[in-house]
């Protein structure tokens, strides 16, 4: 029996239906008149529900008009259009598409159309990114190894190389590879180092040796080197690996620590190692004898010794925030130390260990106890003095604003004073006026103050609510002078005069509070000894 020849229409078709390629076939009108059963499995449809519709319908208007539009109507136009891009099929699943846009102007379409054939590569480009990620990934490990790495070819040519052996050589890739090492370092090195090569190469055996190299710029460095040759199949040489490490710096590094070890253990100083918690690894002698529980428990704290002297700091935060601080840190007994903490990186940058080195701080303290009682308090009778008593009438000026109060300032200038100190001595008249200020200071409320500004001049300075009350508190400090006082089992009698002013009625500021109140002393004065005089009166 005679079997019936196919039409090209029908031979076409049935190419189509055994092609699992994504083949379509549209006509110059964007229809679909053909489509592959691999087209039908990728978009999940039958082919006749493609064949018939535009290309619109199928992909949508949108779509059609900016991405695929463009292409076929190139294609019509007699240009061969390549493309290569994502998509998805029916499952929602991404997939890498390599396509061809073809003139057709076969018998499925009346006149011309275009041929669109394209693959599913998804799995070639998967693979070929795997195998981009393996090489990358293996580049990364090799740049990431403290060790260097190297590949020469027979001829002593270096191939490829690590960033350790850059780092190694001061150098870039670019300027190592190609090169020899008669072109890197010194000749003496080179002939040395192209003899160890020729060992591995002839033995096709791997070796390990300690080289000393000395490169162009005259460094000399020692090497822990182990050479590896490159076989081939047919088991022949074709190059050689080289794995070295640098360990001139190690050895320095090795006699540094035993030093800084010596220095650690016989200083003074109290010194910690800590893990990156905090937790203390080891304490120097100095330490343990300063911090008696070091020497009783395991996996101390610094924690559990010291904190910070201010609130504001946090010696948690500082380990975990800084690489280096300097500060004042208390112990549980309050006792202070000056306190240097400095981070041990890892070959990350990251910190592994911190070095704590502390100083009692306890003398410098008093020390500067001492001086700022010496800046602001006045030396002989320990009041406050000028400087001091400024800050305090500026501070109570805005509080008085604040709370819409009155304040005075009392001057009072001893009468009869000099005599005495000129007949006595200033031995004598210093014992006086410690004498005065123990009775003005006991005669003031807590939140007064009472201040020497030198020789007999003495500044009381008063929260009041009305002026009147200025003026009893000065009959007071009158009166606790009225008691005489006693110089070589001699009774001598001192009173005072005292200048008032007000804030805000007499003045505004600190300066014309005190000018104003020594003119209403000076006032007080010129009527005579143990009076009292308002600046508002003048």
């Amino acid at each position: 029996m005679t079997k019936p020849i196919l039409t090209p229409q029908q031979t076409e078709l049935a190419i189509l239906e055994a092609l699992e390629d994504l083949v379509s076939i549209v006509d110059n009108k964007y229809r679909y008149r053909a489509v592959s059963h691999g087209y039908t499995r990728f978009f999940g449809l039958p082919a006749r529900s493609i064949v018939g519709k535009t290309v619109a319908e199928l992909h949508g208007t949108e779509r059609f008009e900016q991405h695929i539009k463009p292409d076929l109507d190139r294609c019509l136009a007699g240009e061969e259009v390549k493309l290569s891009f994502w998509g998805q099929n029916h499952l929602g699943e991404p997939r890498f598409i390599d396509s061809r846009h073809t003139l057709y102007t076969g018998s499925l379409v009346e006149t011309t159309g275009v041929a669109v054939v394209a693959r599913d590569v998804t799995d070639l480009i998967e693979a070929q990114n795997a195998l981009e990620k393996e090489r990358y990934l293996l580049t990364l490990m090799a740049d990431a190894l403290p060790d260097f790495i190297f590949v020469k070819s027979l001829n002593g040519v270096y191939q490829h190389c690590n960033k350790s052996f850059e780092a190694f050589l001061e150098s870039n890739t670019e300027a190592i590879i190609g090169k020899t090492d008669a072109e890197l370092m010194s000749k003496r090195s080179a002939n040395y180092i192209k003899e160890r090569d020729q060992e591995v190469i002839q033995s096709k055996k791997r070796k390990r040796k300690d080289e000393w190299v000395t490169y162009n710029d005259g460094s000399r460095r020692l090497i822990d080197m182990l050479k590896i040759p490159i076989l081939n199949q047919q088991n022949e040489v074709e190059g050689l690996i080289g794995i070295g490490h640098d360990v001139t710096r190690e050895r320095e590094t090795e006699r540094k620590l035993q030093l800084a070890a010596l220095v650690f253990e016989t200083t003074s100083d109290y010194c910690f190692i800590l893990s990156s918690k905090g937790v203390i690894v080891s304490a120097n002698s100095a330490a343990k004898s300063e911090f008696s529980t070091l020497n009783d428990t395991q996996n101390i704290s610094i924690h559990d010794l010291l904190h910070c002297l201010s609130p504001a700091c946090d010696l948690a935060t500082i380990l975990s925030t800084q690489l280096s601080w300097q500060g004042e840190l208390l112990s549980h007994s309050h006792v202070p130390y000056l306190a240097t903490l400095n981070a041990v990186l890892d070959g990350d940058e990251v910190p592994e260990k911190f070095v704590l080195t502390l100083r009692d701080n306890s003398e410098h303290k008093a020390l500067e106890k001492e001086l700022t009682s010496k800046a602001y308090n006045d030396s002989l009778t320990g009041l406050p003095n000028r400087l001091l008593l400024h800050t305090k009438l500026e501070t109570a000026i805005i509080r008085a604003e604040r709370q819409r109060r009155q304040i005075a300032v009392l001057f009072i200038d001893l009468d009869g004073f000099k005599p005495v100190n000129d007949k006595y001595g200033h031995f004598e008249g210093d014992k006086i006026l410690v004498d005065v200020a123990q009775r003005l200071r006991e005669h003031l409320r807590q939140c007064d103050t009472v201040a020497r500004l030198g020789g007999d001049e003495f500044v009381a300075l008063l929260d009041i609510s009305l002026p009147v009350h200025a003026g009893k508190v000065a009959n007071k400090l009158l009166a606790s002078l009225d008691k005489s006082f006693t110089i070589e089992n001699n009774q001598i009698s001192i009173s005072a005069c005292i200048g008032i002013s007000l804030f805000p009625g007499d003045a505004s500021c600190a300066d014309e509070l005190l000018q104003h109140a020594d003119s209403a002393m000076y006032r007080a004065k010129s009527q005579g000894s143990r009076q009292i005089s308002f600046y508002c009166e003048l």
